[in-house]
Formats: C-alpha cells, structure tokens, sequence
C-alpha cells in the first residue's frame, strides 16, 4: 500500500514541477455540485477471488472544486478534489490527473486518474479513475460558466487492513487486507470562475 501511496505522491509532484509550464496559462477555477450513484464490492482474500459481498445501487451527493490550465487549444489539465459517498459511506478523492479534451467550445470529453479514501471503519485507499463529459451550458469566456456534466467512474482494489475483531478471518497465504471496488456515476452542475 505504501508503493502505491509513493507513486501517486511522485505523480503529484511531477504534475506540481511541470506547472511551471503554465506561467502564460489562462486557469479556471469550478465548484460542482450533483449526485452519484453507485454499487460497492468487497473482496476477500487478495482481492483476486469472487466478490464476498455487493452492495446494492445506492445514491448519495457528489461535491468537487477543481482548477485547470488550458495550455493548448483543445487541451485542459487540471487538478481536482471530489466528496461522494459509496455505500453510504463517504470517498473523498484527489485527482491529480484530471484532463478535459474540447470537441467544441460548448462539448468537452474528460479522463481522471488519482487516489481515494474511503471511509469504512478503518480507512481503506486506493486507485480512482475514470471517463465522462461535459457541456457548457453558459459560458462568457473560455473559462467562465455553467456546465453540466456527467462521470463515470471506478475505484479499484481500494484496501483497508483486517484489524477490527469483527472482520472476517484471513485464509492462510491470503491477503491480510480487505478490498472494495467501486462502480459510480456522478452527475452535476459545475460552476466556472
């Protein structure tokens, strides 16, 4: 977990240095607002076996404030912190890698990558991506206005440790950790400033 934990801290900082690049970049600023929905697996042993358990689809709210670049005609990068709930419980993730490609001035298609917490009881991290898009709806300038938006997106194998008395017992040359994969669909406004 640690490894994982030190690539995505590599990436960020990789992302942090090469904004130098954006010293001429024109940033936007967006706050949005909406609903997930999702479903929620749990996997035992290693996380490579059949799901132990899966959660029913269950909608919850969908918070993010994010900042982009645009540092080409078409192309946006920006950095992304989101709220929802899986299950419900909360999933709080950091994108650090959130890239927006312009179909047109009003259409954007969009891919995500980062890392998630996910509030169980211990806190189980892990990877988060995913795909969507947004329209602009109202928008004065290149990086002002309304869009509405919508993702789709997937945690995969995010862990916990087996340290609660209540958790289930590890087979012997299994994983001591417990993993939840996560399907969600967001959908929101997104404010622009």
């Amino acid at each position: 977990m640690v490894r994982r934990i030190n690539k995505v801290v590599l990436l960020v900082l990789g992302l942090a240095l090469s904004a130098s690049s954006f010293a001429e970049t024109e940033f936007s600023y967006s706050l949005a607002l909406g609903s997930t929905i999702g479903k929620v697996k749990t996997l035992l042993d290693g996380g490579d076996n059949p799901a132990a358990d899966t959660s029913d689809w269950e909608a919850g709210p969908y918070v993010a404030f994010g900042v982009h670049g645009l540092y080409a005609e078409r192309h946006e990068l920006g950095l992304v912190a989101s709220y929802s709930t899986a299950d419900g419980d909360g999933l709080l993730s950091i994108r650090p890698f959130d890239y927006r490609y312009r179909l047109s001035d009003a259409l954007r298609l969009k891919a995500f990558f980062g890392v998630a917490r996910y509030d169980k009881e211990t806190a189980a991290h892990g990877y988060y991506l995913g795909f969507g898009s947004e329209w602009r709806v109202l928008s004065h300038s290149k990086t002002d206005g309304l869009g509405l938006g919508v993702e789709f997106a997937y945690g995969d194998k995010i862990a916990r440790d087996r340290v609660l008395p209540t958790d289930p017992p590890a087979i012997e040359a299994s994983s001591p950790e417990i993993f939840y994969d996560m399907t969600l669909v967001n959908t929101y406004i997104a404010w622009y400033f």
